[in-house]
């Protein structure tokens, strides 16, 4: 793992920069106001109870299409005497648009609910402490309410704008009423979403009882009771779950050791020896965090950094608190029972082609699958118990 990580940082800043020179994206931040909640002996002293995240910040992958959640600064900062970049979890689409809708993950889409960020840091923070190979906790900083509907907006209105587009057909009066005027003349195959997506954030910005008020109103509007809850229709009317629950939302400082990760378990390229030494470091991490009573559900190349830190706690599990939700996400992944799952999270689909390291990781030797398995199931066994 003795790399260059600033010459990595270095070559991935120049290919955003020339994918961003021709999609017209940026990686200047939206700031949005912001409460430090949680801060420790690793935060520094700039960060204070009130902030305002500002400046250039970099997503950890090129490819514009498929941005990550997870933007990084690619000035580093000394803490104890060593290099780490900051990371801004859940910031928002690159660091910029929020957005009201949930993902399918069960989190904001781009985003997080704060109970969320606040679990990835405490985890993160006990295995820091523990001396784990991860990234430091930095901070957990809460979004407030008011600026959350105000950052959100935009967000909410791209989203309407596409779900309005595949439903074309079905949209009804009352939205077009909305839109009035504007509306007129438009045929279901022109920009008819683009006009009653704007019309219709421009009415809810206007309503007398405020945004979010505004906001109920339309989705009530919106919804279809006689369609199913998944159709294209009540697609639309879905477009505000998250804020509607009214969970408050926040995100994550973290400070790595290098923010570049290893990357696609499929792709041929990463079976290097530094990768390999980074697998092996991931896979005792992982035992590790077993060991402490967590079991980390995405222990794959895309939560390893190059200096071999696992990350994303938030894919994690407390073996004794959250046997429910274990289960359920066992359901969700098609696992029948415990074995079945363990070999999946060890196993190529989430390792790749440096499985067997990982596994060298995980038992402190080489080991096959079955007996990295066996090895796992009895450290479970061992917590639940």
């Amino acid at each position: 793992m003795a790399q260059d990580y600033g010459l990595l940082i270095k070559r991935l800043k120049t290919a955003v920069d020339e994918e961003n020179a021709w999609s017209k994206e940026t990686v200047w931040v939206t700031p949005k106001l912001g409460l430090v909640i949680r801060r420790n002996e690793w935060t520094p002293s700039w960060i204070e109870n009130v902030i305002k995240v500002r400046g250039k910040w970099y997503p950890i992958l090129a490819d514009v299409f498929s941005p990550p959640r997870l933007v990084f600064r690619t000035q580093s900062i000394l803490i104890n005497g060593e290099s780490r970049w900051l990371e801004l979890k859940g910031y928002g689409l690159r660091g910029q648009t929020m957005f009201f809708q949930q993902h399918a993950s069960g989190d904001v889409f781009y985003g997080m609910y704060l109970e969320h960020a606040l679990n990835e840091y405490e985890r993160l923070l006990a295995a820091a402490r523990a001396g784990f190979q991860v990234p430091l906790p930095i901070a957990v900083v809460e979004i407030p309410r008011e600026e959350y509907l105000r950052r959100g907006l935009k967000g909410f209105e791209e989203v309407v704008k596409a779900r309005l587009y595949l439903c074309q057909g079905n949209i009804t009066d009352w939205l077009v009423d909305i839109a009035g005027k504007h509306a007129r003349g438009l045929n279901q195959s022109s920009n008819i979403h683009k006009v009653l997506a704007h019309q219709l954030v421009n009415w809810i910005r206007r309503h007398p009882e405020g945004v979010e008020r505004g906001i109920e109103i339309a989705i009530d509007k919106l919804s279809n009771p006689r369609k199913s809850r998944d159709s294209f229709f009540n697609n639309v009317a879905r477009s505000a779950d998250a804020l509607l629950g009214k969970k408050p939302v926040g995100y994550v400082i973290r400070a790595s050791k290098c923010p570049m990760r290893v990357g696609d378990p499929t792709d041929p390229t990463i079976d290097t020896p530094e990768n390999r030494e980074v697998a092996v470091a991931a896979g005792r991490t992982f035992r590790q965090l077993l060991q402490m009573g967590f079991l980390h559900h995405c222990p794959g190349t895309g939560n390893w950094t190059k200096a071999g830190e696992l990350t994303d706690f938030q894919d994690t599990f407390d073996l004794t608190a959250e046997k429910d939700a274990l289960t359920f996400h066992m359901q969700k992944v098609k696992k029948e029972d415990m074995a079945q799952f363990v070999r999946y999270l060890l196993g190529p689909e989430h390792t790749g082609i440096l499985c067997k390291f990982f596994l060298e990781g995980v038992c402190g030797k080489p080991a096959s699958l079955k007996k990295a398995t066996d090895e796992v199931l009895c450290l479970i066994q061992r917590r639940t118990s």
